[in-house]
């Protein structure tokens, strides 16, 4: 069956102008903060899962360490079928990502939200803070791309999955996404980190491709897998932080690289943020996409 809301989804937009000065570059940055920053990081109800074995509550990736993450569901002591896995952006939380979950009742379906480590990030002056990875600017014409540390969040996440499949999880019942910084670490890491293993779905909120180029030229792999991966990509077309041509733009690498099944929504008058609109799109992607396959 065709994806719900496939058709018609994708409208034009003049692109922004760059704020280049130093105090609208402060001011874009707090605002990336503060638009997924909605609470403090916190314990959800739940247990742990854990990407390996040991009882440490932070897993060590080569200088850095990621928190436990936090695991909400099944609900109603439903069996485990299916699994979501949602990232934070930057500056933000667990918390910021649970009410998908929370307005998403689905029996069956088990819940991951990864947390980022702490790090100083250039973009807020060096300040640290929940991040996947390092950022200098928000221009989409000179934005820098921390390369190594967003392909080492990539394998983080990757390694989460592979834990699933090793549990027994299928694949195609592996939904991965995520808000802003998390919806790139969430790409990246389906179209590069999971090669050969084909997840149901990938859900990238206001977010973008980093690298981009670099698939583009064959500078990185791209995952025999990605194709059959269907991409649910959602942007603001009034986002004053991550300008919605970075959104277009990673929609067309997606095609060229060969996707086969991608939506992308353009939502009217969304700044850099989450609605109920969105929210609605994003539950309906994933009940169609997984759910419905119980």
């Amino acid at each position: 069956a065709d994806a719900p809301g496939a058709e018609g989804t994708t409208g034009a937009t003049d692109a922004m102008s760059v704020w280049s000065s130093r105090s609208r570059g402060a001011c874009l940055a707090l605002a990336l903060t503060l638009a997924v920053a909605s609470c403090l990081p916190s314990r959800a109800a739940g247990y742990a899962f854990r990407v390996d074995a040991r009882d440490e509550e932070q897993v060590a990736l080569g200088r850095v360490e990621y928190p436990e993450p936090v695991v909400l569901g099944p609900i109603n002591g439903s069996e485990r079928k299916a699994v979501v896995i949602l990232l934070h952006g930057l500056g933000g939380a667990a918390k910021g990502m649970e009410n998908i979950f929370e307005d998403s009742p689905f029996d069956n379906v088990q819940w991951i939200f990864p947390v980022a480590p702490m790090r100083p990030v250039t973009l807020n002056y060096g300040q640290p803070e929940p991040a996947w990875y390092d950022m200098r600017n928000l221009d989409p014409a000179t934005m820098w791309d921390d390369r190594d540390n967003i392909l080492a969040s990539a394998e983080y996440i990757k390694d989460i999955v592979y834990r699933l499949v090793r549990e027994g999880v299928p694949p195609k019942r592996i939904v991965l996404g995520g808000f802003s910084q998390g919806g790139a670490v969430a790409l990246t890491c389906a179209v590069h980190a999971l090669d050969g293993v084909a997840i149901g779905g990938v859900v990238a909120l206001s977010t973008y491709l980093p690298m981009h180029d670099e698939y583009l030229r064959g500078a990185l792999r791209v995952s025999s897998t990605a194709k059959d991966i269907s991409f649910f990509l959602a942007h603001g077309d009034a986002d004053p932080v991550l300008d919605v041509s970075l959104g277009k733009t990673t929609e067309a690498t997606l095609w060229t690289l060969g996707a086969r099944k991608l939506q992308f929504h353009l939502m009217p008058g969304l700044g850099h943020d989450r609605n109920d609109a969105e929210t609605a799109l994003v539950k309906q992607f994933i009940e169609w996409l997984i759910v419905d396959t119980f």
